[in-house]
């Protein structure tokens, strides 16, 4: 994890700084797509990155939620990051903070998740009682949770402090130059 997160840092405070800068990330997706090219790029084969994979996990409230990107090494779910991007605007991030708490309660039972399926059957309902098609992930007990967020420098998603989440913010100060880094 520690591997994935020093690449995730260098990607956010020298490649998104860059690419914020030159006008090319206005939307959230454009930064999803963005992470996504670079850190597939940066990362080992032993990595894998979902977007927006639909999980179901009932019992922890997390029934049918996509977080933006999860993150694999292996078998293990190693990273769950959640992305805003709104760089005039106060962002609405309570809704993924509370998904991002949800996730580490469940991974302190190691759940087991489903992110992917082996096609083998053109009818979903044929395809779910195909026994080995499912790509099962464990949702590592020490996950990391990422919220990383391009805001307003005044936005409570940039100055406010979580426990257990691992941030990245960027913003343009008063003076126009921006500034990314992790907090």
């Amino acid at each position: 994890m520690e591997t994935f997160l020093k690449i995730f840092k260098s990607t956010w405070e020298l490649d998104v700084k860059h690419r914020f800068e030159k006008g090319f990330l206005t939307y959230e997706r454009q930064l999803q797509a963005f992470l996504y090219k670079n850190l597939k790029t940066r990362l080992s084969c032993d990595y894998e990155m979902w977007i927006e994979p639909v999980i179901y996990l009932k019992d922890y409230m997390l029934d049918k939620v996509k977080p933006d990107i999860i993150v694999t090494k292996n078998a293990n779910i190693i990273a769950i990051i959640e992305l805003k991007l709104g760089t005039w605007s106060y962002p609405s991030f309570k809704d993924d903070l509370d998904k991002l708490f949800r996730f580490k309660n469940a991974a302190e039972k190691t759940e087991t998740i489903i992110l992917g399926w082996i096609p083998k059957s053109e009818i979903w309902q044929k395809q779910q009682e195909i026994k080995g098609c499912e790509l099962k992930y464990s949702l590592d007990k020490n996950v990391l949770l990422i919220l990383a967020v391009i805001a307003r420098p005044d936005s409570e998603a940039i100055t406010k402090e979580y426990e257990n989440i691992t941030r990245f913010v960027g913003y343009l100060k008063p003076n126009e130059e921006s500034e990314f880094k992790m907090k």
